[in-house]
């Protein structure tokens, strides 16, 4: 598969929890975090969220297995927090997302074993979507 960019992020979203509490327990800075309340965007709907969310993501760089190298890259933050990450399950909801932006009608993806082990320690779902460019 020809990647053109992509982006891998793990999520964390709670209804009775805030972000601040949730990065201070896992003990990890996110990409970006909302709380209740907060406005959705930037604010023009004035949508407020929900819920609280927090949010660790890493982009897609060239080079061979993209995405892998990005999932592993991501997921070792979270060596040694496998533990804390369990004990969070009954107040969060835990996800993995992922998009592959691909140049090549050949779209797919391949995961290392070392990825999938680390998906499956941490017990996480896994979402990826795959969207094909169209190079004309």
């Amino acid at each position: 598969m020809a990647v053109a960019e992509g982006l891998v992020t793990f999520v964390a979203k709670s209804a009775t929890r805030t972000a601040a509490w949730f990065g201070e327990w896992i003990g990890l800075v996110p990409t970006r975090s909302w709380e209740i309340g907060d406005l959705v965007g930037n604010g023009f709907t004035g949508r407020r969220h929900d819920g609280a969310g927090w949010e660790l993501e890493r982009e897609l760089a060239d080079g061979p297995e993209p995405l892998n190298a990005a999932l592993l890259d991501l997921l070792s933050a979270f060596n040694g927090r496998e533990d804390r990450l369990r004990e969070l399950r009954e107040n969060f909801e835990l996800e993995l997302w992922c998009y592959v932006s691909s140049d090549s009608t050949q779209g797919g993806f391949w995961l290392s074993p070392e990825a999938t082990g680390c998906l499956g320690r941490l017990g996480l779902p896994f979402f990826c979507t795959v969207y094909l460019d169209d190079p004309a």
